[in-house]
């Protein structure tokens, strides 16, 4: 049975661990786990329940109270009205102690359409909350993107610095047994042990970078890993439309902009809200009590009809309206800021994908020089017809070229991405 438990908890270790390998599985575990995204799907539900608050304040409201008194001399459990001729069955009982029991329903028949006005409000904060939690998704998961991509690049970057670290390593050896032979000078030989430093130190830099970018994960997914492998990812170069087109999408598509809209609208009605407080509010109440002393009960009930409106409030409403105003002017810039930041990032999205394009075109051909240029120098310093400066630059240049390479490669992935973030489509 403890064997059974132990492959169970090891199996449970390995799938765990799975999880932080893929670039899908994290996204996933972002989606599932990260609090930003959590609140935001909670704050959907607040503004629901406050939204189904809002309709029912339009029915009013049932109090039930109850009061109980002691007095230092007796009296009568209802008012009294003398009917002639007075007889005593009536007049009512009376008690030193008496309590009542009430029950009062209470609904609004006009509040200058304040009800109305809140209800659209709350039902219009519901929508912002849902625009929000997917506005939430999308920035995570756009992050999730944009750290395991960098932790690719730094992966592809380390796997160069080893390559350039072996490449010296070789060298090193080749010109140990040169200065030996006296075929080398000495110097060489330190010019060789200053560059294998430099990279071993380039190396813990990257593998310092690597695991800073693991933490930052483990933020976003939930997780305490150190297990992301960062695993290479298919890469497929998209086909975007126009400028023109790829704006239109975005202002259509964008959650932002939604919101800005939304945000309008509650101030527009708000706005409305406030200029009519100079109307009055009418409430309509029926309460039924039943008074309790000196062995008898008394029922008792009333409805009645209640108008109340300001006369005088020394100018509070006339602020209301001028603060509710300018509130409404803010929220129609805000649109419009919003709209122009979108254009914005869409073309500077456009911009950064037209040359990260043209980056990675220019290492692929950078890299088959540099690579060139490394042989030749290599052989010219085997050959006594070149120098130690030229051959480490030149294999320094060829690594460096390789790991611009690997890392434009994988930009172009993360803007193209990026362009699909802006323009608010599927990640």
């Amino acid at each position: 049975m403890k064997l059974k438990a132990k492959i169970l908890l090891f199996n449970l270790f390995i799938s765990v661990s799975s999880f932080s390998l893929s670039l899908d599985k994290a996204i996933e575990l972002s989606l599932k786990h990260n609090n930003n995204i959590l609140k935001a799907k909670n704050n959907i539900y607040i503004k629901q329940q406050q939204h189904k608050q809002a309709i029912v304040l339009k029915f009013g409201e049932v109090d039930l109270s109850t009061d109980v008194s002691k007095y230092n001399t007796p009296r009568l459990l209802i008012p009294f009205v003398p009917k002639l001729p007075l007889s005593p069955s009536s007049i009512p009982p009376s008690a030193y102690n008496m309590t009542t029991v009430s029950v009062s329903y209470t609904v609004p028949l006009f509040t200058g359409f304040k009800l109305l006005r809140n209800i659209k409000i709350s039902d219009l904060a519901s929508t912002i909350a849902k625009y929000n939690y997917h506005l939430t998704k999308r920035q995570i998961v756009f992050n999730v993107y944009s750290l395991y991509i960098n932790g690719i690049i730094l992966k592809k970057e380390l796997l160069a610095e080893e390559k350039r670290l072996n490449a010296l390593q070789e060298l090193y050896k080749d010109v140990n047994l040169g200065v030996n032979l006296g075929k080398f000078a000495p110097v060489d030989l330190m010019k060789v042990q200053y560059e294998l430093a430099l990279t071993k130190s380039t190396i813990k830099t990257i593998k310092d970078n690597i695991n800073t970018v693991k933490a930052s994960l483990n933020t976003l997914t939930g997780l305490d890993s150190i297990s992301w492998h960062f695993e290479p990812i298919k890469i497929q170069e998209e086909h975007f439309k126009s400028l023109k087109n790829l704006i239109d999408i975005a202002l259509k598509n964008r959650y932002e902009l939604k919101m800005a809209k939304e945000n309008e609208k509650i101030a527009k009605n708000k706005l409305f809200i406030a200029k009519t407080s100079y109307l009055p509010n009418i409430y309509f109440n029926y309460t039924y009590s039943k008074i309790i002393g000196g062995g008898a009960e008394e029922p008792q009930w009333s409805y009645n009809l209640m108008a109340s409106m300001p006369i005088f409030d020394f100018g509070k409403r006339y602020f209301d309206i001028l603060s509710a105003n300018k509130e409404y002017l803010n929220t129609k810039r805000d649109y419009d800021q919003t709209l122009l930041n979108i254009r914005k990032e869409v073309v500077d999205a456009y911009s950064k994908l037209n040359s990260a394009k043209e980056n990675l075109e220019a290492s692929k051909k950078a890299l088959s020089y540099a690579k060139e240029v490394m042989r030749i120098e290599e052989l010219k310093y085997k050959t006594g017809a070149g120098d130690m400066y030229d051959t480490l630059l030149a294999i320094s240049n060829y690594y460096n070229t390789l790991a611009n390479m690997y890392k434009d490669k994988y930009t172009l992935y993360l803007v193209q991405k990026y362009m699909d973030y802006v323009l608010g489509e599927k990640l």
